[in-house]
């Protein structure tokens, strides 16, 4: 069996000069934000095939469809889960498609803009902190 390139033992303070970890949903409410996105994005897309084929709407829940559907999943997955929720099937599309077309990545990158509008309008709260401080937790060498 072949060894990775670097093994856990190879990582120390001395060979690396930063760290980027992910903390998207840890320090700040971002959940709050993407759910207002991901509820705009379907009510309005879901508003519009209404219209257009006539058909009933039925709405995104922001409880039960954002857990079930696109929590925790990449963008595009989570449109596709909840479309087949809905007996909704599009085409992937392309990573490029612009916001208005009716594929997947169209989609995606309107949920984008929706979320990124809502970051510029409202920001983001704080999450309340759940850990000691660094600062109080170290201790001299």
């Amino acid at each position: 069996m072949q060894q990775p390139a670097h093994s856990p033992r190879d990582v120390t303070l001395t060979r690396y000069r930063a760290s980027v970890f992910d903390l998207d949903g840890v320090v700040t409410d971002t959940a709050r934000v993407h759910c207002q996105a991901w509820r705009k994005l379907f009510d309005g897309y879901l508003a519009e095939r209404a219209e257009r084929d006539g058909v009933p709407l039925w709405a995104f829940d922001p409880q039960g469809d954002y857990r079930r559907h696109v929590d925790g999943k990449p963008r595009n997955e989570g449109i596709r889960s909840f479309l087949e929720s809905r007996s909704i099937q599009l085409p992937f599309g392309s990573p490029e498609d612009a916001p208005d077309e009716e594929t997947i990545c169209g989609l995606a990158n309107r949920k984008q803009r929706f979320f990124e509008q809502f970051l510029a309008t409202e920001g983001l709260t704080s999450l309340p902190r759940r850990w000691p401080s660094s600062s109080r937790s170290a201790r001299p060498a």
